[in-house]
């Protein structure tokens, strides 16, 4: 059986500005362990969300989701889910 792993990144798409956190960690380093693991991840953005920083932390541009608020998140979650336990998230 093939397994695979995967992170469900939830945010609200837009990183802590340097002035409020200095030390701050760059989005691509940050997620570097992870995809080291040859983990999946996909990014959901809440809201109004910078689809640019999204895309920093993921492989390609379907990975990508945003919900314009919970209802539609919901639905995310599920569709998400649904995928990852048929093994086509891929």
């Amino acid at each position: 059986m093939l397994l695979f792993q995967v992170m469900v990144f939830l945010t609200d798409g837009n990183q802590t500005g340097l002035d409020k956190a200095p030390d701050q960690i760059p989005l691509t380093d940050a997620v570097k362990p992870i995809k080291d693991l040859d983990v999946k991840v996909i990014a959901i953005g809440i809201g109004s969300v910078d689809r640019k920083q999204l895309r920093l932390l993921v492989d390609n541009d379907n990975d990508v989701l945003i919900a314009k608020g919970f209802d539609e998140l919901f639905s995310y979650v599920q569709e998400t889910v649904g995928k990852a336990c048929r093994g086509n998230i891929l």
